[in-house]
């Protein structure tokens, strides 16, 4: 898998998690405290329902995240740079990690147009 479909499902992990989504399409839970999700609701970052976690603040755990692949297989992860992101996973479960149904389409469709772009350099 190239790295640009590997960067689609990335950006698809942290859009869906950014709107509060875990890879299984439920909410991340447990919501915040409604101190904490009135800071949440006035930043402008913030996309996910009122009270859900989107984990999102500074955005470097999000910049933690990676992806390996072989073959059609994705691997997502935390590289561990952020010193409380086992934290975070512990907290909120691994499925923060991953795609939904429809990320997997969306990543699938790239996937499928990076091997037909392949395919037309190597029949030209």
């Amino acid at each position: 898998m190239t790295a640009d479909v590997r960067k689609k499902a990335l950006e698809e992990n942290k859009e869906n998690l950014r709107k509060g989504n875990l890879n299984d399409d439920s909410l991340v839970k447990p919501e915040y405290n409604e101190y904490y999700a009135d800071f949440k609701g006035s930043l402008s970052t913030y996309k996910a329902n009122f009270g859900v976690p989107d984990l999102y603040v500074t955005g470097n755990f999000y910049e933690s995240f990676e992806v390996n692949s072989q073959d059609t297989i994705l691997d997502f992860y935390h590289n561990n740079s952020v010193s409380y992101a086992n934290y975070l996973v512990s907290r909120y479960s691994e499925n923060i990690f991953g795609l939904n149904d429809q990320s997997k389409d969306i990543v699938s469709l790239a996937y499928i147009d990076n091997l037909l772009k392949t395919w037309k350099k190597i029949l030209n």
